[in-house]
Protein backbone atom coordinates (compact mmCIF):
# COMPACT_ATOMS: atom_id res chain seq x y z
CA UNK A 1 0.00 0.00 0.00
CA UNK A 2 1.29 3.49 -0.30
CA UNK A 3 0.70 6.60 1.19
CA UNK A 4 -2.93 5.77 1.15
CA UNK A 5 -2.87 3.10 2.90
CA UNK A 6 -1.50 4.84 6.02
CA UNK A 7 -3.85 5.04 8.97
CA UNK A 8 -3.64 8.93 9.50
CA UNK A 9 -4.86 8.96 5.77
CA UNK A 10 -7.14 6.49 6.00
CA UNK A 11 -8.84 8.04 9.28
CA UNK A 12 -10.01 11.43 7.04
CA UNK A 13 -12.23 9.34 4.97
CA UNK A 14 -15.90 10.70 5.44
CA UNK A 15 -17.97 9.25 7.94
CA UNK A 16 -20.93 9.05 4.95
CA UNK A 17 -18.60 7.05 3.14
CA UNK A 18 -17.61 5.12 5.68
CA UNK A 19 -20.73 4.04 6.27
CA UNK A 20 -22.23 3.25 2.99
CA UNK A 21 -19.38 1.42 2.50
CA UNK A 22 -19.86 -0.69 5.54
CA UNK A 23 -23.81 -1.66 5.53
CA UNK A 24 -22.56 -4.70 4.30
CA UNK A 25 -20.93 -6.12 6.91
CA UNK A 26 -23.35 -4.83 9.42
CA UNK A 27 -25.63 -6.45 7.93
CA UNK A 28 -24.22 -9.36 6.96
CA UNK A 29 -22.81 -9.87 10.86
CA UNK A 30 -26.58 -9.06 12.36
CA UNK A 31 -27.64 -12.21 10.40
CA UNK A 32 -24.66 -14.40 10.86
CA UNK A 33 -25.07 -13.96 14.96
CA UNK A 34 -28.68 -14.52 14.93
CA UNK A 35 -28.12 -17.49 13.17
CA UNK A 36 -25.50 -18.75 15.33
CA UNK A 37 -28.23 -18.06 18.39
CA UNK A 38 -30.99 -20.18 16.77
CA UNK A 39 -28.51 -22.83 15.46
CA UNK A 40 -27.24 -23.60 19.11
CA UNK A 41 -30.69 -22.94 20.95
CA UNK A 42 -32.10 -26.15 18.78
CA UNK A 43 -29.28 -27.52 16.21
CA UNK A 44 -31.78 -30.87 16.13
CA UNK A 45 -33.43 -28.59 13.58
CA UNK A 46 -30.73 -27.66 11.24
CA UNK A 47 -28.63 -29.67 9.05
CA UNK A 48 -25.52 -31.26 10.26
CA UNK A 49 -22.93 -28.86 8.01
CA UNK A 50 -24.87 -25.68 9.35
CA UNK A 51 -24.02 -26.95 13.08
CA UNK A 52 -20.89 -27.77 12.72
CA UNK A 53 -19.93 -23.90 11.03
CA UNK A 54 -21.20 -22.89 14.16
CA UNK A 55 -19.94 -25.83 16.84
CA UNK A 56 -23.31 -26.85 17.89
CA UNK A 57 -23.91 -30.56 19.25
CA UNK A 58 -26.04 -32.10 17.36
CA UNK A 59 -28.98 -34.52 17.52
CA UNK A 60 -26.93 -38.52 16.98
CA UNK A 61 -26.78 -39.56 13.91
CA UNK A 62 -26.04 -42.81 11.94
CA UNK A 63 -26.21 -44.60 8.71
CA UNK A 64 -24.17 -44.29 5.86
CA UNK A 65 -23.08 -40.38 4.86
CA UNK A 66 -24.46 -39.23 8.02
CA UNK A 67 -20.63 -37.96 9.97
CA UNK A 68 -18.43 -35.42 8.10
CA UNK A 69 -14.48 -35.94 7.53
CA UNK A 70 -12.22 -33.57 9.08
CA UNK A 71 -11.48 -32.43 5.51
CA UNK A 72 -15.21 -31.44 5.14
CA UNK A 73 -15.47 -29.57 8.71
CA UNK A 74 -12.63 -27.66 8.05
CA UNK A 75 -13.72 -26.68 4.87
CA UNK A 76 -17.28 -26.12 6.05
CA UNK A 77 -15.69 -24.11 9.21
CA UNK A 78 -13.59 -22.05 6.12
CA UNK A 79 -16.63 -20.40 4.64
CA UNK A 80 -17.02 -16.93 4.72
CA UNK A 81 -20.09 -14.93 3.85
CA UNK A 82 -19.31 -12.49 0.52
CA UNK A 83 -20.50 -8.98 0.07
CA UNK A 84 -21.01 -6.25 -2.11
CA UNK A 85 -19.91 -3.14 -1.57
CA UNK A 86 -20.24 -0.18 -4.12
CA UNK A 87 -18.36 2.86 -4.14
CA UNK A 88 -19.80 6.08 -5.82
CA UNK A 89 -17.82 8.57 -7.77
CA UNK A 90 -19.57 11.09 -5.68
CA UNK A 91 -18.24 9.87 -2.53
CA UNK A 92 -14.73 9.18 -4.20
CA UNK A 93 -14.09 12.64 -5.65
CA UNK A 94 -15.57 14.14 -2.29
CA UNK A 95 -13.01 12.71 -0.98
CA UNK A 96 -10.37 14.20 -3.61
CA UNK A 97 -11.70 17.99 -2.65
CA UNK A 98 -11.09 17.53 0.94
CA UNK A 99 -7.63 16.22 0.61
CA UNK A 100 -6.04 16.90 -2.93
CA UNK A 101 -2.70 15.47 -2.53
CA UNK A 102 -4.35 12.55 -2.56
CA UNK A 103 -4.02 10.90 -5.71
CA UNK A 104 -0.26 12.09 -5.48
CA UNK A 105 0.12 13.71 -8.98
CA UNK A 106 3.38 14.26 -10.49
CA UNK A 107 4.35 18.09 -10.47
CA UNK A 108 2.39 20.16 -13.19
CA UNK A 109 -0.79 18.37 -13.08
CA UNK A 110 -3.82 19.26 -10.65
CA UNK A 111 -7.82 19.03 -10.07
CA UNK A 112 -7.79 14.74 -10.17
CA UNK A 113 -11.21 13.02 -10.56
CA UNK A 114 -12.32 10.09 -10.77
CA UNK A 115 -15.43 8.80 -13.05
CA UNK A 116 -16.91 5.03 -13.46
CA UNK A 117 -17.93 4.36 -17.03
CA UNK A 118 -18.27 1.84 -19.88
CA UNK A 119 -16.50 -1.02 -17.62
CA UNK A 120 -13.65 1.53 -16.87
CA UNK A 121 -12.19 3.84 -14.09
CA UNK A 122 -11.22 6.62 -15.70
CA UNK A 123 -9.02 9.36 -14.10
CA UNK A 124 -8.79 13.01 -15.41
CA UNK A 125 -6.20 15.57 -14.57
CA UNK A 126 -5.52 19.28 -15.41
CA UNK A 127 -2.10 20.91 -17.25
CA UNK A 128 -1.04 23.69 -19.14
CA UNK A 129 0.24 23.58 -22.71
CA UNK A 130 2.00 26.86 -23.35
CA UNK A 131 -1.03 29.33 -21.49
CA UNK A 132 -3.89 26.89 -22.24
CA UNK A 133 -5.42 24.46 -19.30
CA UNK A 134 -5.97 20.76 -21.14
CA UNK A 135 -7.57 18.30 -19.85
CA UNK A 136 -5.99 14.85 -19.71
CA UNK A 137 -7.81 11.70 -19.24
CA UNK A 138 -6.40 7.60 -18.42
CA UNK A 139 -8.84 4.85 -18.54
CA UNK A 140 -7.86 1.76 -16.45
CA UNK A 141 -9.22 -1.74 -16.37
CA UNK A 142 -9.71 -2.86 -12.77
CA UNK A 143 -9.07 -6.46 -11.65
CA UNK A 144 -8.11 -8.18 -8.38
CA UNK A 145 -5.23 -9.96 -8.12
CA UNK A 146 -4.09 -12.46 -4.90
CA UNK A 147 -6.88 -10.62 -3.20
CA UNK A 148 -5.64 -7.27 -4.02
CA UNK A 149 -7.81 -4.51 -6.08
CA UNK A 150 -5.63 -3.18 -9.15
CA UNK A 151 -6.30 -0.86 -12.06
CA UNK A 152 -4.40 -1.38 -15.29
CA UNK A 153 -4.10 1.95 -17.70
CA UNK A 154 -5.49 0.92 -21.10
CA UNK A 155 -6.16 3.80 -23.05
CA UNK A 156 -4.66 7.70 -22.99
CA UNK A 157 -6.92 10.90 -23.72
CA UNK A 158 -4.02 13.00 -23.77
CA UNK A 159 -4.16 15.27 -27.53
CA UNK A 160 -0.61 16.48 -28.13
CA UNK A 161 0.07 16.37 -24.41
CA UNK A 162 3.24 14.42 -23.62
CA UNK A 163 2.91 12.30 -20.24
CA UNK A 164 5.09 11.60 -18.33
CA UNK A 165 5.83 7.64 -17.77
CA UNK A 166 5.10 7.99 -13.57
CA UNK A 167 1.82 9.75 -14.46
CA UNK A 168 0.48 6.16 -15.70
CA UNK A 169 2.46 4.76 -12.24
CA UNK A 170 0.32 7.27 -9.87
CA UNK A 171 -2.83 6.86 -11.62
CA UNK A 172 -2.51 2.77 -11.47
CA UNK A 173 -1.09 2.51 -7.73
CA UNK A 174 -2.98 5.71 -5.95
CA UNK A 175 -6.29 5.02 -7.41
CA UNK A 176 -5.80 1.37 -6.42
CA UNK A 177 -5.13 2.87 -3.07
CA UNK A 178 -7.84 5.36 -2.82
CA UNK A 179 -10.51 2.44 -3.91
CA UNK A 180 -9.43 -0.15 -1.76
CA UNK A 181 -8.69 1.40 1.23
CA UNK A 182 -12.00 1.23 2.82
CA UNK A 183 -12.04 -2.19 2.07
CA UNK A 184 -8.83 -2.92 4.12
CA UNK A 185 -9.90 -1.16 6.90
CA UNK A 186 -13.36 -3.13 7.22
CA UNK A 187 -11.62 -6.40 6.83
CA UNK A 188 -12.08 -7.16 3.57
CA UNK A 189 -10.57 -9.04 0.57
CA UNK A 190 -12.03 -8.21 -3.19
CA UNK A 191 -12.58 -11.47 -5.28
CA UNK A 192 -13.68 -9.68 -7.67
CA UNK A 193 -15.00 -5.91 -9.13
CA UNK A 194 -17.78 -4.37 -11.72
CA UNK A 195 -17.72 -0.68 -13.20
CA UNK A 196 -21.18 0.80 -13.65
CA UNK A 197 -22.22 3.76 -14.45
CA UNK A 198 -21.18 5.95 -11.62
CA UNK A 199 -20.55 3.05 -9.09
CA UNK A 200 -17.74 0.48 -8.61
CA UNK A 201 -18.84 -2.93 -7.16
CA UNK A 202 -16.34 -5.14 -4.86
CA UNK A 203 -17.55 -8.60 -4.64
CA UNK A 204 -15.10 -9.56 -0.79
CA UNK A 205 -15.15 -11.73 1.57
CA UNK A 206 -14.99 -10.90 5.32
CA UNK A 207 -11.13 -11.53 6.47
CA UNK A 208 -11.23 -14.12 9.62
CA UNK A 209 -10.08 -12.21 12.71
CA UNK A 210 -6.92 -14.17 14.26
Amino acid sequence: MSMLGTNAMAGKWRSGFGMGCLTGVVLAAIVLVGLGALVRGAPERFPGPIRTIYGARGVGASGPGAGLSLEQIEAIRGVRPTIAVMLTEDDINSYIRENPDAVGLPRGYSSPRVEFSEGLVRLGVSTKVLLFSVRVWLAMEPYVEDGELLLSVKKVEAGDVELPGELRKVAEAQVADLLSGRLDEAGLEPESVEVGEGTLTVAARLVPVE
